[in-house]
Parts: structure tokens; sequence; C-alpha cells
């Protein structure tokens, strides 16, 4: 028999159970528990909508520990949590899913109102019908923060922060004033925006669902309507969650109310942290957060001492990290500076002056959550070149979630940043990215601020529509500022933002991209060897007027395409449909970016180098013949590395012309055959073979139609 418990209080209520049948809490612990220890491979719960309480003593309403092989089947089943407690905690599971099932949460962990006055320091915010009013909600204060909507959407407003210490004074059961504190939201809030309260408590701290030392879970068809902080966390583990048609999503109005459900979740979507094997999001919908959509990541742990052959560090969060790991050490400018591998993990016992070291080191950066993060201190042995010293950090390139996927799915009206990888080996393919306050689509890890790891290597960002990032108010020293990011950022000894100088992504594709309605650039690019931007459009960007937003870090703000601290780019096809008000240029490629390939609008053949087919010499354009040519030319291949590859030609103004898609190549040689079709003028073609193992291009052979 499995020995695996979702409650023990489940078990001491079974007989009662089974002779009442009601269906609340532990009605449905007890079904679920009694299908797995029987040995069935999954059960399927009573259709229909369930208030369900809380039992006392409980942290979750259901607890999944050490179950294997097991799928909960809920295809029209809602489970409406009545306290604020998580709904799921997943624990030491592998083989474990959740098909169909909606969440929910009464009292909403929110209330919401549309503003009736404001002073310009003081707003009165008369509740909505239906929502909870004064001593209604989860509890009776507001977490100190607020959401701003505009008046005619469930966007977050234009040019706004998020409201915080709010001093609210309830002038009756329905109606609250508040504190308008920060410059800009005094300057731009105006009667009739709606405003989102959390409640004290579920403002980020708590999980609807949470996953640890998991893998290959499943959630399938699952909605959650609310979230009483982030809807998903998952900490450490093989990972490998697979989302699939997944929505955190508005929940229905409630009783009586006059106004549709403004938010979902005070916190993030989705948010992994130290795992082997990053998630995989197919067809899902995230949208109302007051956080990120996706935050995929590790930890950066702090050094405090250091020998020949270990260092002394502090673990940020939980220490997960295993012997023959890889460790990578970063110094505070965010510059990777040695790799080592693991071979040791023990306890120590802190210094006497650890407090002292904890505050310097962390009051070089702007991190900001010191006081309850490094407390647990251990040695690592090590084998490798780590070039460590004190104060820097070092990340575990092996628990980052690399081999990620997130496609076809949605992102909307989220304060914060659309989707962020910090993780090698994934994909970010055919996503709708729309009113996001941040960057979009972002590719950074963040030591400046978060302390959160790692570096990207072999990603594809294609076939995204990105509209509408980056509205909220600018932050001039910001490396972050662009629909599409890849990028990462430290801090010079005076404390000043800048980009990392020095390269830590390798071999990125952005790729097929639609950019729209941006305020600055649509593209920001910096710290990468090897990145491809080619055949993306990019459609009314620069279109606020005196956007400044990462001017302070050597932005420049006022080009569609930024690139800077970057080693060989490659630049096909890109096409600019017209910029806004703020417009300069094009692009702007800085001085520390060498060995650039082609150019914004238009190929400049005459800068193909030699060197671009060293990434893999042993597979080559052979030859082109005839060359020039007038009817046909045939394109002869040596492929001494079996693998998959594209082959692409392109005319002058750099539009993709021919495309032999991508293709299974064994080791040989191959011949293909290009008719250029009647309509394409006579004159000069570029024909480009890349690699997609390695996600670059590998050669290039010019050719002469004569027609």
């Amino acid at each position: 028999m499995r020995n695996t418990i979702i409650s023990f209080i489940a078990l001491l209520i079974m007989p009662v159970l089974a002779f009442a049948q009601t269906k609340d809490l532990s009605y449905f612990r007890d079904k679920i528990n009694t299908a797995y220890q029987s040995g069935s491979g999954s059960v399927t719960l009573d259709a229909g909508t369930y208030y369900l309480d809380i039992l006392d003593g409980d942290k979750q309403f259901f607890l999944l520990d050490k179950m294997h092989d097991f799928t909960i089947n809920a295809p029209n089943t809602k489970f409406v949590f009545t306290s604020g407690n998580r709904a799921f905690t997943i624990s030491n599971c592998n083989n474990v899913g959740i098909d169909g099932l909606t969440i929910d949460y009464w009292p909403l962990p929110f209330t919401q109102g549309t503003v009736t006055s404001f002073n310009g320091e003081k707003a009165i915010v008369a509740i909505h019908a239906g929502y909870a009013g004064q001593g209604e909600g989860m509890t009776a204060t507001f977490r100190d923060k607020a959401y701003i909507i505009e008046a005619d959407s469930k966007k977050v407003k234009d040019d706004t922060f998020s409201t915080g210490s709010l001093s609210e004074v309830w002038l009756d059961n329905r109606n609250v004033q508040i504190s308008i504190t920060k410059g800009k939201n005094q300057n731009n809030l105006v009667v009739g925006d709606r405003l989102v309260f959390f409640y004290t408590k579920y403002g980020g701290s708590g999980h609807t669902v949470y996953l640890e030392n998991c893998s290959n879970t499943t959630f399938t068809n699952l909605t959650i309507n609310a979230s009483i902080g982030r809807a998903f966390l998952e900490a450490t583990g093989l990972g490998n969650t697979h989302y699939t048609n997944v929505k955190v999503t508005y929940g229905e109005k409630p009783n009586g109310a006059s106004e549709e459900r403004l938010f979902t979740s005070v916190a993030a979507g989705i948010r992994c942290i130290g795992l082997d094997v990053g998630l995989k999001i197919n067809n899902s919908l995230f949208e109302g957060l007051g956080d990120d959509g996706l935050n995929l990541q590790g930890d950066y742990f702090l050094i405090f001492e250091k020998g020949d052959n270990y260092i002394n560090i502090a673990s940020k969060r939980d220490q997960y990290f295993e012997v023959n790991d890889t460790l990578i050490c970063v110094n505070s400018d965010g510059v990777e500076v040695g790799m080592a591998r693991l071979t040791g993990i023990t306890n120590q016992t802190k210094p006497l002056d650890f407090e002292t070291k904890r505050s310097h080191y962390l009051s070089r950066s702007s991190y900001n959550n010191s006081t309850s993060t490094f407390n647990d201190y251990y040695r690592f042995n090590f084998e490798g070149e780590l070039n460590a010293e004190e104060g820097n950090f070092i990340y575990n390139i092996n628990k980052v979630g690399a081999g990620f996927k997130v496609e076809n799915s949605t992102y909307r009206n989220i304060r914060a940043r659309g989707i962020i990888i910090k993780a090698p080996n994934g994909v970010v393919r055919n996503n709708h990215i729309e009113n996001i306050t941040q960057a979009g689509i972002m590719v950074a890890p963040e030591i400046h601020y978060w302390l959160e790891s790692g570096s990207a290597k072999n990603v594809l960002i294609s076939e995204n529509t990105v509209k509408r990032t980056n509205f909220r108010p600018q932050i001039k020293d910001g490396t972050q500022s662009a629909a599409i990011v890849v990028s990462s950022e430290g801090e010079d000894m005076s404390g000043n933002v800048l980009f990392t100088p020095g390269i830590i992504h390798s071999n990125i594709i952005i790729d097929n991209n639609t950019i729209k309605d941006i305020p600055g650039p649509g593209i920001l690019v910096s710290s990468t060897q090897n990145v491809q931007i080619t055949n993306n459009g990019f459609e009314n960007t620069n279109n606020w007027s005196n956007w400044q937003s990462g001017v302070d870090a050597g932005v420049d703000v006022k080009v569609a395409l930024y690139v800077t601290q970057t080693d060989t780019v490659y630049l096909w096809g890109n096409k600019l449909l017209n910029q806004g008000a703020n417009r300069d240029s094009d692009i702007f490629l800085s001085e520390t970016v060498t060995h650039v390939f082609g150019e914004f609008d238009g190929v400049d053949t005459s800068i193909i180098e030699s060197e671009i087919g060293r990434a893999n010499a042993n597979c080559t354009i052979n030859s082109v013949y005839p060359n020039p040519f007038n009817k046909l030319a045939t394109i002869k291949l040596g492929i001494n590395k079996a693998g998959y590859y594209n082959l692409n030609i392109y005319d002058i103004s750099s539009i993709k012309v021919k495309s032999f898609d991508t293709i299974y190549l064994p080791i040989g040689e191959y011949e293909f055959i290009w008719q250029p079709n009647e309509s394409l003028n006579k004159g000069m073609y570029l024909c480009l073979l890349s690699a997609l193992d390695t996600m670059r291009i590998i050669d290039s052979k010019k050719l002469i139609y004569r027609k």
C-alpha cells in the first residue's frame, strides 16, 4: 500500500465521512487519498461548485506529499476557498497532475472601487457594488499598496506607480480615503480611475499552488480566478512541469456587482526557483497580475570567505546546490569571472562578524531584503578556477530551469514584466504579450536589485507579438527599457547602474517578432555573443515624446534597436514600419559592439566576412554555380556534422525571397536548386546557412542573378 497521506486529519474523520458523505473539504481530501491508497492512477472529483472551509491548524486546503503517477481529474469542479490559505501544496511528488478544476476565493483577496474625488494628495474611492467594503474582506486592513487601473479598460494606467503608504481612512462602509504620495501618481491620477486593493497577509507572501522538490508535474485545463499571492510557485527539484491550457484570469462578477473584476493576483503568475529542468507552457493565459507573468530563475549566493579550494557562503534562501553541480562566480558588476565543480558541502558556524559583513556586502547593491535572506552558512569545496573574492556571488548553472518552453500563450494587463527568463537552452515562441508596464520579454539575470541568476545560452525568441509595453514611469538608469530585452546589469563603485562590461549570454536568436506601440526602443541587447536579430517588424516604436527610460545607463532612447557590450551580431530582414515622436534613428550599435554582419533595413554584402563560418567550419556552402547565373543556381553544401539546418536566400533589402525550411542533414554533400520567381529583379542576393544546434549563421555566399 502506498504510504502517502494527504492529511492525517482526513484519516481521523474517514468513518464519519463514509456515513455522512458531506461534500466538504474532508470529503474531497478523503476521496483523493482513498483513490491513491487503493493503487488507482487517478480520481475524478464530483461536478459542481463547492465552498470549502479550512480545517483548524492547517496551512493549506490540499497537501499532496510523496505521491507518484497519479492524476486528479476535475473537469467540472470548482472550489471556492473561504480563507486566504494555500489551495495546494505539492511536495516530493513525481508524475502527479491536475486536469481540470477551477479555483476561486470568497471573500476575494482584494476589493476594488472608483475614484470619486481627488485633491492631489487624498483620494476618495467608492467601493464597487458586490465587492467587500469595510470589515467584509479577508482581513480588516489593506496591504499598503493599490493598483491604478484605467477608467475604460483592465490595463494598469500609463505613467503611474502602484500606490503605496495608503493611510486608509474609512468614511463609511463603502467609501475609503487614501493618501497619494508619489509625484507621478499625484500628477496623473484623475476622478474616474479605478483602484484595486489587496488585503494584509495576502499580498505576495502566499502562493495559491506551491510545488517543492517535484518532477514532471502536469497542470491541464486548470483555471485560477483569484490568487492569494503568486498563482504558482515552484521551488527546487527536477522540475519539468507542464502547463497546458492553464488560465490565471478574471473570474465572474460577484453577485450584485456593478463592475467586472479588475485583477486576479497581487503577485506573479508563475515563479520558478532553482529547478534542474525548466517548465513547459503551452496554450495558456495569464492576465490581471500585480507582478511578472513568468519568472524563471536561480539565486545568487553570497561569498564570505575563500581558500584555495573552498568558499564559505550564505545561501539566499534554502541551500539546494548538490555535489557535481557547476558553480559560476560573478562580481558586483555582473561579470562572470570563474567556473568550478562543486565537490563538497558542509554546514559551518557563522563567523562573529557575519552580520557586519553581510550588511557591508549587500550595501554594495540595491538589494533590499537582506534581513530575511542570506542567513544559512555553508562551506563549498570545489575543483576549478572560480576566481572568487569575498563579497562576490555564485550561482548554479545546473539549477536555473534550463530546457524551458513558453509557447502559444497570452500575457496581458500585467504590472511588471511579461516573461522573464534567467536560464539557458529554451524557446519563447508565438506568444501574445500586451499591456505590460515593463519589458514584454526579458532575458536577463538581476544582480542589481533582486540577486536572481542566471545567464542564457541557446535561446530562441521567435514569432511573438509584443504590444504596448514599458509604460510605467521612466527609470533613467534602467537596463530593461525595451519591448524585448537580452541584457545584464551591475553597479559600479559609486552605485550607478551599468550594463555588464562583459559577455555572459551567447547564441540568442530574436526572429520574426512583431513589436508595436512602444514608448522607447523595440529591442535592447547587451552582454551577448552571437546574437541574430532577424526578420522582426517594428511599428510605432519610440512613440512617447521625451522618453528617457534607460538614458542614464547609456541607452539611445530614440532608436528602434539598441545594441551594446556585444560581440558578433547578425542583422537580416528587420523592417521598421514607422517610429513615433521620439525617433532619431533606426538603430544604434555602441562602440563596444564588434563583428556586425548586415544592416537594419538592408544587407550590405561588402561586410560579410569569412569569419562568419568559424562557428562550425566543417559545415559550409561549398559552392554556388553557375555564379553569376541566368535561370537557376545550384547551391552545394558540405555537412560534416549531422543536424538541423536552415538555408535561406535574401535580396539586398534583406527580404527573404526563398527558404528551404528546416531540414535534417546527415554527414555528406547536398545540392539545392534555386530557380528565382520571374517577378524577382536581377542583381545581388545572399545565401545564408544556419545551424539550429549552435543557433547561429555558419556560412554565407553571394549570388548574382542576371535574369
